[in-house]
């Protein structure tokens, strides 16, 4: 059981009380200074306050004192026993919060950022971009030379950061998550009682900005598989971890993950990284022909993982390469995520990993029109608003439609 007890650590002539938690045999011990100050003279360790013998103090201000200590440690320990995972850091800002401490903006900000990690729990990606809203914050606060006042936060100053950060170099939808898990802190603040009032009530996020879908036929996805790269040993294998992917339709964040553990009885079984804190749902994806033959050209592979998959960031520069060598430069219309115009591109120039998954609910979706029944593979959520985008992609499907009529 945590115990709280109150020290002082100076030979000056006053100190400031400040406070221990110990959290039980072999645990680290927090610690949390007060801004109460005494004169060092009069403390008693062992009465954790005021000494009823020192004389040179009015009794009615060693009541209040000692009365003060009490009252925080009260309040130390309940902030301690709020927190899931508490830190001294950490511990400081619940304290701080309860006590409505006026301190620096900046630091309330990241304060308050920590106890909101805290609470939530995220995982190690989703963390990093709340991290990276708190830096923005911060960097907008320098770049006005102002000092952010979190409880009188209005709408203007959200226009104002949006403002801030579409500087040309963000993409559209890049803009709308920042604002997105803007939006969700301060939801959060509201509900905590940080602030009385959430800006975004008066400030709507412009929807996002999403073209055709473009992917791989079966056609193209072949002719990359059977392409001969024995004088790109290094691109051989990434070209065939790349078909895998197009043969189970994860994402490569869970892709990179993969080990030999979620090869189960014929299929690949995972709970999708991405969804994992809205929801657990196992994706079982039963692997055709073309996928067992790769497992099995890597079944020596000397480690855990299912294949020997390297950086996401290499994974997506070496197809390119690969795309380039098997002559997949079919042109496409894409949407510029800066200027938000359309502009054709040829496939080789924008190949990155998406295409993998694409490939795979593109092909699926065209042959069974099921949104609920590729989401059982896909890890989408049902009447995912996602599949909308896959419902007008195939101009031989058009042509029939038309022929109809004829």
């Amino acid at each position: 059981m945590a115990t709280v007890t109150a020290f002082i650590k100076s030979k000056k002539e006053t100190t400031k009380v400040r406070f221990e938690v110990s959290q039980g045999r072999g645990k680290q011990k927090l610690y949390y200074t007060s801004e109460i100050e005494i004169k060092t003279k009069a403390w008693s360790k062992k009465e954790q306050g005021i000494s009823s013998r020192y004389a040179y103090i009015a009794t009615q201000e060693r009541i209040g004192l000692n009365a003060a200590i009490f009252e925080r440690k009260t309040t130390v320990l309940q902030s301690y026993l709020s927190l899931p995972q508490p830190t001294s850091e950490l511990l400081t800002a619940e304290i701080n919060r309860r006590l409505n401490k006026s301190h620096e903006r900046t630091e309330q900000i990241q304060d308050l950022f920590n106890v909101f990690l805290s609470k939530k729990q995220y995982k190690i990606m989703r963390e990093r971009q709340f991290r990276g809203l708190c830096k923005l914050m911060t960097e907008f606060e320098t770049a006005n030379r102002l000092k952010i006042d979190i409880r009188n936060i209005s709408v203007e100053f959200v226009k104002d950061f949006f403002m801030f950060i579409d500087n040309g170099e963000r993409g559209h939808n890049t803009k709308n998550g920042i604002l997105k898990r803007m939006r969700t802190f301060f939801r959060w603040l509201l509900e905590n009682e940080y602030i009385k009032n959430n800006p975004f009530e008066k400030f709507s996020i412009p929807p996002d900005l999403y073209g055709t879908p473009y992917y791989l036929t079966i056609e193209e996805r072949n002719k990359i598989y059977e392409c001969d790269f024995s004088n790109f040993p290094h691109l051989e294998i990434q070209r065939d971890i790349f078909i895998f992917h197009c043969c189970t339709g994860c994402r490569v964040s869970d892709l990179i993950n993969f080990t030999k553990d979620n090869l189960i009885d014929g299929a690949i079984e995972y709970i999708p990284r991405k969804t994992i804190d809205e929801h657990v749902k196992t994706v079982r994806v039963p692997l055709n022909k073309v996928a067992m033959r790769i497992l099995d050209k890597y079944k020596d592979y000397g480690s855990n993982k299912l294949l020997p998959f390297i950086s996401d960031v290499k994974y997506n520069e070496a197809l390119k390469k690969i795309f380039t060598i098997a002559g997949i430069t079919r042109q496409i219309t894409i949407i510029n995520p800066r200027t938000r115009k359309t502009e054709q591109k040829p496939l080789n120039e924008i190949a990155s990993s998406h295409i993998a998954r694409r490939t795979f609910i593109g092909n699926i979706y065209k042959q069974v029109k099921d949104p609920n029944l590729v989401g059982a593979l896909t890890g989408h959520a049902e009447s995912s608003k996602a599949f909308a985008r896959y419902r007008d992609i195939d101009e031989e499907m058009k042509k029939d439609l038309v022929r109809l009529i004829e």
